[in-house]
Formats: C-alpha cells, sequence, structure tokens
C-alpha cells in the first residue's frame, strides 16, 4: 500500500489509501525580472534560490461513525503539525522534504461509508537524499603534526550545507575544499577533550548540549573573512592542517545532507 509518512505518523494509522500518484513539482527558480530599454523581451536577474512549491495527494478513508471521529484525527496529525516537519511517501522511498500542511482539510463523503480529500502540503524546494544522513567519519585519530585527507563525493548538481561534528583536544585545524567554491579553514581550540558541532545550514556552532561554542572555532577562507563550509557537487576533500601544536583529531564526521531538486 501506499503511504504517506508526516512528521513520523503514517498515513496508515487513519486507514488512509493515497488513490492518485501526486504530480512530482519541483521548486520554482527564483529571479528579478526586468527590461532594457530598446531591447526585446525581458532580462532575468537571479541569485540561485527557489521557492516553494504544493505537492497534493489524493486519498480516502473509511468514514467512522463512532465517537472517535476519523477526520478529526486526521486534521489533529496534519493541522496539529506546526511549522516545516519530515514528510515521506512511498513514491520517492530514497527521499525525504521538509513541509508543512497548512490546512483547510476537506473531506467529501461517499456513499455514507468513505472520506475522499485532496491533501496539499507547502514544501520547501530541497528533496533530501536519505543517504546523505548518515555521518561519514572523515578523519580519525589524527596528531595535529600528521598528514591526513579525505574525499567525499557530492552525488548532486546542489550545494549541500553539512553538519561537522569533531572531537578532540588542544590546537586543532582543518581544510574543507570544494571544487569551485573557496576554500575553508576550521581553527578548533579545546583546553581538554570536547566536541564541537558546526552546523553550516543554521550558520550556529555549539557544544553537543546546545550552547555555543563561538569561543572555540574560527572559520576563515584564505583572505581571513568569516565563512561556512559547503560540499559543492563531485569531490571535496577534508583535511588536517599540519602545525605543531600538540593537539589531535578524535573523530572528524560529516552528515553531507545531500538534496537534489
Amino acid at each position: 500500500m501506499d503511504i504517506i509518512l508526516f512528521n513520523g505518523r503514517p498515513s496508515t494509522d487513519f486507514d488512509m489509501i493515497v488513490e492518485e500518484y501526486p504530480v512530482l513539482a519541483r521548486g520554482v527558480r527564483r529571479g528579478d525580472v526586468y527590461q532594457i530599454a530598446g531591447r526585446n523581451g525581458t532580462q532575468v536577474r537571479e541569485n540561485g534560490t527557489f521557492d516553494n512549491y504544493t505537492m497534493t495527494y489524493k486519498v480516502t478513508f473509511p468514514e467512522d461513525r463512532g465517537p472517535s471521529v476519523t477526520t478529526a484525527e486526521i486534521a489533529k496529525w496534519l493541522l496539529g503539525s506546526s511549522g516545516f516537519c519530515r514528510l515521506e511517501d512511498s513514491f520517492e522511498p530514497n527521499f525525504y522534504r521538509l513541509a508543512r500542511y497548512a490546512g483547510p482539510l476537506n473531506v467529501s463523503q461517499l456513499l455514507d461509508q468513505y472520506g475522499k480529500a485532496p491533501l496539499s502540503f507547502d514544501c520547501q524546494p530541497e528533496r533530501y537524499l536519505k543517504s546523505g544522513e548518515k555521518a561519514v567519519t572523515a578523519l580519525e585519530n589524527v596528531p595535529a603534526l600528521q598528514a591526513a585527507s579525505f574525499e567525499l563525493a557530492n552525488p548532486t548538481r546542489q550545494i549541500a550545507r553539512p553538519l561537522i561534528r569533531v572531537t578532540g583536544h588542544g590546537e586543532l585545524q582543518f581544510a574543507v575544499d570544494a571544487v569551485g567554491y573557496e576554500r575553508v579553514a576550521v581553527k578548533i581550540s579545546l583546553s581538554t577533550t570536547a566536541t564541537v558541532i558546526i552546523d553550516s545550514d543554521i550558520y550556529k556552532v555549539t557544544y553537543p548540549d546546545g550552547t555555543e561554542a563561538n569561543d572555540a572555532v574560527d572559520l576563515k577562507n584564505g583572505l581571513g573573512y568569516p565563512i561556512w563550509p559547503v560540499l559543492g557537487p563531485g569531490a571535496n576533500t577534508i583535511s588536517n592542517i599540519q602545525r605543531n601544536t600538540g593537539g589531535v583529531i578524535e573523530k572528524l564526521e560529516i552528515i553531507p545532507r545531500w538534496w537534489s531538486l
């Protein structure tokens, strides 16, 4: 049976049947349209970003005539989930989206026994690959003076904004090189063994308990300006920057967050 999985609950919890394959919409490219005097047509100034899109599932489900009304439970599931939540389905099992259900929930009755409804979700442009959720160990037990590198291939054509988790002690420094993008040098200072988390999606550096770790981490490009590491299409190299500081990268993990349109 085809299913929808939204905010951790499957449509099968409500005996819901997905009766029509959804139109596989994609994000809409953003751009400012303008005209040039004396020139035919219009021009577009793009910034490489995309707008949300709507994806609609057509479903049927039994209409409960008892005290616990099925439609009320479905409304609680969909409309009670605030903000953007994880959305999966059996049509594209290798991907997930971030989506919200704003409503309304309009149910038509069929033969006084079954309910039918279109479920329309407001989806963010990214279709995340589930393979990009798996943590990849790039460096492990690497002293500051040791040369070490790891190549991580981005299977998509989109720039990924990874989550990087580093455990170690002392003065550590590593680089993220994405072909066609600026090299990012990351310097971490830890007096004792600790873990820091660098999240390039929300532009935040924290310790595992959520407290800020800006005092311990410094991210710079080749000119010394602050910059966040990204993973470009194709090959990306994560390497230890050799320094005589006595520090050790005990473990450097990357959750790449691959995505496609």
